[in-house]
């Protein structure tokens, strides 16, 4: 859209004013889907931690955009990620902070213009069955 802007002269006695055309463009957002937790079975310490590959989660998280023009990052705090500051350094390898379930965000950025959006991503740890050992069979 089109808008115009007129700049007046700072002194009253000159009287003079131009007109500019300032062009805005509003560019949209990435158009992105929600993600269904990432589960994980507990690892034998059975205390609520465990390893995730986030990026996983990517191709779910475009629904079919081209990979190649967004950039997806994940952060551990809201801001961080509204910022685009401090993203976790490998999502291939993150080990959850809170153990069996926490909140991640994610961020999804348009490399073309700069647009971004984010979402959470929940990760959770299942605990291991508790097994109880049978009396013996004769």
């Amino acid at each position: 859209q089109v808008v115009y802007a007129r700049v007046e002269s700072a002194t009253i006695a000159t009287d003079c004013a131009t007109l500019i055309e300032v062009l805005l463009i509003v560019n949209p957002t990435p158009q992105i889907l929600d993600p269904t937790p990432l589960e994980v079975c507990d690892d034998v310490s059975a205390d609520g931690f465990a390893q995730f590959d986030l990026t996983s989660k990517d191709s779910e998280i475009l629904d079919g955009l081209d990979p190649a023009q967004y950039l997806v990052t994940y952060y551990e705090v809201e801001a961080n990620a509204d910022l685009g500051i401090n993203a976790i350094g490998i999502p291939t390898s993150y080990t959850n902070t809170t153990a069996f379930m926490q909140t991640l965000w994610v961020r999804v950025e348009d490399t073309a213009n700069g647009c971004h959006k984010l979402t959470t991503l929940d990760l959770v740890v299942n605990a291991l069955p508790v097994l109880v050992q049978p009396s013996p069979l004769e």
